[in-house]
């Protein structure tokens, strides 16, 4: 599969959180591949799709380095660990990171929009 963007555009966006999480450009370039996928079958517009899948591997590389916006807690005393999973809206999970939500915003923006409302008028 091509990629839709490129390693350094994506390194671009993350700034200086690209060097906080200690990646090299194969884990990456990985990210990018999977972020593609997820354009690609959410049909963004061509003019769109490698500004999207950039924010969306950084989004992806972000969460994947950041155990707390993965949704898992952990609390520990002496032998005794108890963990607790959250449960995230779909809105929630992409607002977790910057990147996320700039996300989001082209996704609602080009590819689903708004959710109908409807009234109903008697």
């Amino acid at each position: 599969m091509e990629l839709l963007t490129t390693v350094e555009r994506v390194k671009t966006i993350l700034g200086s959180a690209a060097e906080d999480f200690d990646l090299n450009d194969d884990q990456i370039s990985m990210c990018i591949e999977d972020a593609g996928v997820e354009v690609h079958h959410e049909s963004f517009p061509a003019n769109v799709q490698e500004q999207a899948t950039r924010y969306f591997a950084a989004h992806l590389l972000a969460l994947t380095n950041n155990a707390a916006a993965q949704g898992i807690a952990m609390e520990k005393v002496g032998d005794l660990q108890t963990q607790y999973a959250t449960t995230a809206t779909v809105q929630h999970w992409y607002q977790q990171t910057r990147w996320g939500a700039e996300y989001y915003r082209l996704w609602k923006e080009y590819c689903h929009g708004d959710p109908l409302n409807l009234l109903v008028l008697g």
